[in-house]
């Protein structure tokens, strides 16, 4: 499989990625992208389906039954329906929403499936090459949360394909997201003045809130990220909206705070007339391997193979799902660019080829029999 993958040409990876790109993918709308990639993989002679969450799963049937390898990228995009998704490249760089943050990634699962195909590529084990869903924002990790709990058999190994080629992701930050409601009487500013406003009931919450200690070790973050309310400058404000982001990369400090801030809320002491309702709207569990894991050996290994040197850094990705499972996990790039979530993102080409080998190499290693030792299936560190 590797081999055909270092035959591919500059030309051959871009248009790919290009492909990918240019088909809309907003989350919760990934549709068309997740057919394309299914006939990418079938076409590819791989078993390929798309699951009750609307992931892609493709499946390279292995020799022999061990616990399978699965190569995840997700599909979906931070850019809404109607932004134009339109591709240029120019002095060795490919602009456009989306080339780096996924299409790079889900390009290279498709060109790893056709490499397999092209050399007639039986690895000891399954490989299984998903395009999930619901990876970004509002989306909370949704298509991973299903693809990890229904796997038939616990993998060995998942490599998550996201981010910048030379960082290795080996630590999930976790995360609680709230919405904070008020309902108040509301009024007139002068007639009415003394009536309850849903704006001050609020912004006390939000005071007693950002009183809270946040450590910065392990590293921790509170953030109120909106705060809407109210209709004019002389109406008591008869509604008003917070959301909350709470972050760390150790779990036990994503539930000291949200508790903390349920805490607040419920023990605050409003007029009878005055509704304070506080809600989850998304959560990703803290895990990780440590350093020194074997499966980082390898990833490290393998971008060595190709001149990098590793970064190991800490981000929330779709692997915060199968750290927080225990089961040996690293997320890692295959291109490097610049201006991510932005209308201005683009790659640097000449980066992608060197990506994608990494990643061809990472997993004929992993899926080879020499892999069926214990340093696949070690424990969490």
């Amino acid at each position: 499989m590797l081999s055909a993958v270092k035959r591919l040409t500059e030309r051959e990876l871009i248009s790919e990625v290009v492909r990918i790109a240019e088909i809309p993918s907003p989350t919760f709308e990934e549709a068309a992208r997740a057919n394309y990639v299914r006939e990418a993989f079938l076409e590819a002679g791989l078993d390929a389906c798309i699951d009750l969450a609307g992931n892609v799963v493709g499946r390279i049937r292995g020799k022999e039954e061990q616990p399978p390898v699965v190569l995840a990228a997700h599909i979906d995009t931070v850019f809404a329906r109607g932004v134009d998704v339109k591709t240029r490249c120019e002095g060795g760089v490919l602009h456009g929403p989306g080339v780096l943050d996924n299409s790079a990634s889900v390009a290279a699962l498709v060109h790893i499936a056709r490499s397999a195909w092209q050399t007639s590529w039986t690895p000891a084990r399954d490989i299984y090459l998903v395009g999930t869903v619901g990876e970004e924002g509002s989306g909370d990790l949704r298509g991973m949360r299903h693809l990890v709990p229904a796997m038939p058999v616990r993998p060995s190994a998942v490599i998550v394909v996201d981010g910048h080629l030379g960082e290795l992701v080996n630590v999930g930050v976790g995360s609680r997201r709230f919405e904070l409601a008020v309902k108040a009487p509301g009024g007139h500013s002068w007639q009415d003045y003394g009536t309850p406003s849903a704006i001050h009931v609020l912004t006390t919450l939000a005071s007693e809130i950002l009183e809270l200690q946040v450590p910065k070790q392990p590293r921790t973050a509170l953030n109120i990220g909106t705060f809407t309310g109210g209709t004019g400058v002389n109406v008591i404000a008869e509604r008003a909206l917070l959301s909350l982001d709470i972050r760390s990369v150790a779990q036990s400090e994503v539930d000291r705070l949200a508790n903390a801030v349920e805490q607040i809320v419920n023990s605050g002491s409003f007029a009878n007339d005055v509704h304070v309702e506080i809600t989850i709207i998304g959560e990703r569990p803290a895990g990780g391997i440590a350093p020194d894991h074997p499966l980082l050996s390898l990833a490290k290994s393998a971008l060595a193979s190709e001149g990098f040197s590793s970064k190991l850094v800490a981000h929330s990705t779709d692997a915060n799902i199968p750290f927080a499972a225990g089961i040996p996990t690293v997320a890692t790039g295959v291109a490097n660019g610049e201006g991510i979530h932005t209308l201005q993102e683009h790659l640097f080409v000449s980066s992608l080829g060197k990506g994608v080998r990494q990643l061809a190499t990472l997993v004929e290693t992993l899926s080879s029999e020499r892999s069926a030792d214990p340093r696949i299936s070690a424990e969490q560190g």
